[in-house]
């Protein structure tokens, strides 16, 4: 295998290698991407695997440093790139959502700009020099500080074409032992065509509109599968959680015949409907459904009161289902997403 060489942090055949990536400069310091290339053995594809998208996201963070841990580039067909946390100021800093650096969802500046602020920045050098090179990603998520995503998790799939990169998607989907996933496809509008860092703000503006600008934009520009895993939330981590996101990926390599041994796949539900509660007016929260309840249609699920008590608006179940999503904060705001339920009797087969 020849050496693998991203700017300066070169992994010989057999070896592995970790530094960062420069990506700007804040008032007082360089802001650096770390970067961990396992070069193996024999040939095999290259994975790119990130965690801490967003920096409070730390089950997907642990599991990639088990990975890191686990993999042997002596035992390894191909490359694994590995972005241990990709958000350094929101995990530094302890922040949700936005960077304190420049007020941007991370998660929504693909496929970057490295003429833009550092969020735009970091997303175009992971983009350009690590997305590029593979022939899959796996960009670990969970729940922020205001979220919880609960047991096992799920898989989001891009479905962009061309077909064998669906087909792919879908397999390394079913690598982790989830009960379903979600399609992320393209909007049915005409799209000019998005080169990267070279897209114009015309193309820009679109993207917010059309598909979200997250990480999985790089299976439509690139064709290569791309999956968004979401499982966790900051406080507490769970280990199932940890568990699902490190084995999920384990198994995936696996299936990319990268690692020795025979994949497992679960028989996920496809695209079954989800109904989003979001918050009518702003209050107090009060969940009446946990992960394990049985929710039935027409059942009361939550309520917001407001600060003295008194019942402002009460939320009721369409369907049988699950939990799968719960805001965490007391205090709401309107406009917020609240509950999500799952109807795990409807879907595609």
């Amino acid at each position: 295998m020849p050496e693998v060489r991203i700017r300066d942090i070169v992994a010989k055949e057999g070896e592995k290698a970790a530094g960062f990536l420069d990506v700007g400069t804040t008032s007082t310091t360089i802001y650096r991407v770390p970067l961990v290339i396992f070069n193996g053995v024999k040939p095999g594809p290259t994975l790119a695997l990130y965690g801490g998208v967003h920096g409070l996201e730390y089950a997907s963070i642990e599991a990639v440093q088990r990975v890191m841990k686990e993999v042997d580039p002596k035992r390894l067909r191909g490359t694994l790139l590995a972005v241990p946390v990709m958000n350094q100021a929101n995990f530094e800093s302890r922040t949700a959502f936005l960077s304190p650096l420049d007020m941007q969802n991370q998660n929504r500046c693909w496929p970057g700009n490295p003429e833009g602020t550092m969020s735009y920045r970091v997303t175009h050098a992971v983009y350009t020099e690590i997305a590029s090179k593979a022939d899959a990603q796996i960009d670990l998520h969970g729940g922020d500080l205001t979220e919880d995503i609960g047991n096992p998790g799920y898989v989001i799939v891009s479905q962009y074409g061309p077909e064998k990169a669906d087909r792919l998607a879908m397999e390394l989907a079913e690598c982790f032992n989830g009960e379903y996933v979600v399609l992320r496809k393209p909007v049915n509008v005409p799209r000019p065509h998005v080169s990267g860092s070279k897209a114009t703000v015309e193309e820009r503006s679109w993207m917010g509109q059309g598909d979200r600008p997250s990480s999985t934009i790089v299976a439509r520009n690139l064709g290569i599968p791309a999956l968004v895993v979401e499982a966790g939330t900051p406080y507490p981590v769970r280990e199932e959680q940890i568990e699902f996101h490190h084995a999920g990926v384990i198994n995936a390599m696996k299936h990319l015949r990268m690692l020795e041994g025979v994949s497992r796949r679960t028989k996920p539900v496809v695209d079954p409907p989800i109904q989003n509660i979001i918050c009518k007016r702003g209050g107090i929260f009060h969940s009446f459904v946990d992960w394990e309840s049985e929710i039935k249609s027409g059942q009361v699920v939550a309520e917001v009161t407001d600060i003295f008590g008194n019942v402002l608006d009460t939320y009721e179940a369409l369907f049988d289902g699950k939990l799968v999503f719960r805001r965490v904060y007391y205090a709401v705001n309107v406009g917020e997403p609240l509950l999500e339920i799952l109807n795990l009797g409807k879907g595609d087969s």
